[in-house]
């Protein structure tokens, strides 16, 4: 989600108000944002879901499961305590 924000803040930092299509790149820029269902959704089909996007609660599976597999990979019981 960083990336999508420092992508957007760059292009509207490439614009001007001198520009003579300023308005049209300044709308150009705000029709790419996306909301933030459309960005989660995204974000989790590009880290391996593959339900369906209408079903909230495999979402939320997936989401939990992979939080899960991070957590106990950095948990000290799995790093011998450290």
């Amino acid at each position: 989600m960083d990336q999508y924000a420092q992508s957007l803040a760059g292009q509207g930092q490439k614009i001007s108000p001198e520009d003579s299509d300023y308005k049209e790149k300044l709308i150009h820029v705000v029709q790419s944002f996306r909301t933030f269902d459309v960005a989660l959704d995204d974000f989790i089909l590009h880290h391996g879901y593959t339900g369906e996007l209408s079903d909230i609660d495999g979402k939320i599976r997936f989401i939990k499961g992979k939080f899960n597999i991070i957590y106990s990979k950095n948990s000290p019981s799995s790093t011998g305590g450290r």
